[in-house]
């Protein structure tokens, strides 16, 4: 991933000058030749909390909130484009800006791949991906295209894995009826936690969609070393298995999403989640309710020791790592406002609950209970 530091300067005046050039209908998208197209997406995005809490958005960050206060820290600004060589070979990159913990503008490169149309309904593609294990992950960054203010899939992705470089493999089969998609994919993951170091990771997933209603399975593998963050190697053969399931169903007006995750890792945390939300359509307004659960499991391991000088370390030893579960469940309630084709407005109210017990001997149980507000302006051009 691309991290590169800028000035400390907020990006919501870029971000609301975007939004002026829409709403007068100033599209910046761009066909040259048949072979060009570019393409942004933004939101403004204000989020005030009753209690320290920490939260994820649409960058991957998971931000540390102050008690009785709102920022526009969330917000985010991004850029697609794609090139036709051939009708059969294209250049597809995304990134994106934001502000990182220290408040200055951090750009990511989201996606960088290159593509070639295999004929028959199939493609191959090689580059930099988004994890492909849950829709919540490919879409985070681009809110408009879903439904709710503030991702439900948690902050540190698929365990942890939040995108990867390698190679994939996707075949369509179409009939009078359905559609299916079929993904493989090998590679090496990105993982949030500077001590993994990813040999590689090997992907299968397919998608069954029809008129009213898609789901979809996917099933990772990954293999990894993990060190101290002193590099002092702790196991050189870690694995972790990972699997989930989504669904959207559409019934009238009714719209049905859940979905349900698991992962069993070695040495390095793990967690299992599930969410489940049921909207309302009429008109240009859709309100919604949602649930979410997540439990991350922090397993005991004895850590190598390190070379201490004589006497010891200065001020005794450190605490260990965590070791045991942390749960987070989030309750919510919203409304979208689609105010005209590709810009839309949110509301979102949610009650978050957090119980650590991975400091037990140290701190004891430590438990929190907050409500966060986001109002996000979200739209595409």
């Amino acid at each position: 991933m691309l991290n590169k530091q800028l000035k400390p300067i907020s990006i919501i005046p870029a971000t609301l000058f975007v939004c002026m050039l829409m709403y007068v209908n100033v599209s910046f998208a761009i066909d040259w030749d048949d072979k060009l197209s570019l393409n942004g997406y933004y939101s403004i995005d204000y989020t005030h909390v009753d209690d320290d809490l920490e939260l994820s958005g649409n960058s991957t960050l998971r931000r540390n909130h102050q008690k009785n206060k709102g920022n526009f820290d969330n917000s985010i600004l991004g850029g697609q484009l794609k090139f036709n060589f051939t009708d059969n070979f294209s250049v597809f990159v995304q990134g994106s800006a934001n502000l990182d913990r220290n408040k200055s503008v951090k750009t990511d490169l989201d996606w960088a791949y290159l593509s070639y149309d295999l004929g028959n309904d199939l493609k191959a593609r090689i580059g930099k991906f988004q994890m492909p294990l849950l829709s919540g992950i490919e879409l985070r960054k681009i809110g408009y295209a879903r439904l709710w203010a503030r991702p439900l899939i948690p902050g540190n992705g698929a365990s942890g894995y939040s995108d990867y470089k390698g190679i994939d493999i996707i075949k369509n089969v179409s009939t009078s009826t359905a559609n299916w998609d079929f993904q493989l994919a090998a590679g090496k993951g990105n993982h949030g936690l500077n001590e993994v170091d990813n040999k590689n990771i090997k992907l299968i997933s397919a998608r069954y969609q029809r008129d009213n209603y898609w789901i979809r399975a996917a099933l990772l593998e990954t293999q990894y070393t993990l060190s101290t963050p002193s590099r002092l190697v702790i196991t050189d053969s870690g694995e972790s298995l990972l699997a989930s399931i989504e669904s959207e169903i559409n019934i009238n007006q009714f719209q049905l999403n859940l979905g349900i995750s698991s992962s069993d890792a070695k040495v390095v945390p793990d967690d299992a989640m599930a969410y489940l939300s049921l909207a309302y359509r009429f008109n240009n307004f859709t309100p919604y309710v949602y649930g979410v659960k997540l439990k991350q499991h922090f397993p005991f391991f004895v850590p190598p020791l390190p070379n201490n000088p004589p006497g010891g370390r200065p001020g005794g030893e450190p605490p260990g790592p965590p070791v045991g579960n942390k749960y987070t469940d989030s309750i919510g309630v919203g409304i979208r406002w689609d105010i005209k084709p590709k810009l839309s407005l949110k509301f979102q109210l949610e009650n978050i609950k957090e119980k650590d017990k991975t400091r037990i001997q140290q701190n004891g149980i430590v438990s929190k209970d907050g409500n966060a507000l986001t109002i996000i302006l979200e739209g595409v051009f």
